[in-house]
């Protein structure tokens, strides 16, 4: 973990620089992608604030589990169809190794 730390504090301008180009560029090549990054980022934040004191539950369900549903739609929403068949084949591959 000490590892880890270091790493995060010795590499963090270079996380934040690919990071920054990487949304630049998907925002110049489609506008519309900005949504589901917003929609990400935003899950990633309730994620890290919620579950920063242990496991969440909503209504019977993990946190995690509910939220990996959400962003599953996310996906087929922004997915054109071609792509959606090969993205659900490997999210069962996936799923079924756990």
């Amino acid at each position: 973990m000490e590892r880890i730390k270091h790493n995060l504090q010795f590499f963090l301008f270079n996380y934040v620089l690919v990071t920054g180009i990487l949304f630049a560029l998907s925002v110049i090549s489609s506008p519309s992608a900005i949504v589901g990054l917003l929609c990400l980022g935003g899950a990633w934040v309730g994620v890290v604030r919620m579950t920063s004191s242990g496991s969440v539950t909503i209504k019977g369900m993990s946190f995690l589990a509910l939220l990996f549903d959400v962003m599953l739609v996310a996906i087929v929403i922004e997915t054109p169809s071609n792509e959606l068949i090969s993205l659900s084949c490997a999210i069962l591959n996936t799923l079924s190794s756990l």
